[in-house]
């Protein structure tokens, strides 16, 4: 890998910190917390990144929040992390059962934690919208479901351009199913 930036731009609750805590092992210099109450996720995820080479924060990026980015650092690849739609909305809900919206306003998600199959094809279409967004600059964009065949050190440092440590793959903050 060269000084390429990399941003994790997953949901909530779809394995951000693991991945972080990959590309740390990996040598990639990074920050991960975050003022998550921000009004200006690109200007400000933008700024936090000057310094390192991966940015990772479990921030509710829009579309526009990617492109911004994009266009600031044109060589910058991103991190799509993902779960099954159903166990990421229970994970996400067992997350924030005890929160309620006045008291963590970081997501905008949380006013809908009670209306599951809307909270689910929100997700859902966030995922999809990203990939259209690359769709021919695959080069551009890793899409790592948690868990699934491709969350493994080859494959995330084929796309990094890094070799394989000989650590484990990290996994922090396992849920249950």
């Amino acid at each position: 890998m060269d000084n390429r930036k990399v941003f994790i731009i997953g949901r909530p609750r779809t394995a951000t910190a693991s991945m972080m805590k990959a590309l740390k092992i990996l040598g990639l210099k990074t920050v991960k917390e975050f003022d998550r109450d921000t009004k200006n996720i690109a200007e400000d995820v933008i700024d936090a990144s000057k310094k390192v080479s991966a940015f990772g924060s479990s921030l509710t990026y829009t579309l526009e929040d990617i492109r911004k980015i994009e266009a600031e650092y044109t060589d910058a690849v991103f991190i799509l992390t993902e779960r099954e739609a159903d166990v990421w909305y229970s994970s996400f809900i067992r997350n924030h059962s005890a929160e309620s919206t006045e008291s963590d306003p970081r997501t905008e998600e949380l006013e809908y934690k009670n209306k599951g199959n809307w909270v689910n094809q929100y997700y859902k279409d966030y995922n999809e919208k990203v990939k259209a967004h690359f769709k021919g600059r695959e080069w551009k964009l890793f899409n790592v479901v948690y868990g699934g065949q491709n969350d493994n050190w080859g494959n995330v440092c084929s796309f990094l351009k890094k070799p394989i440590p000989n650590k484990p793959r990290p996994h922090e903050n396992m849920s249950r199913k």
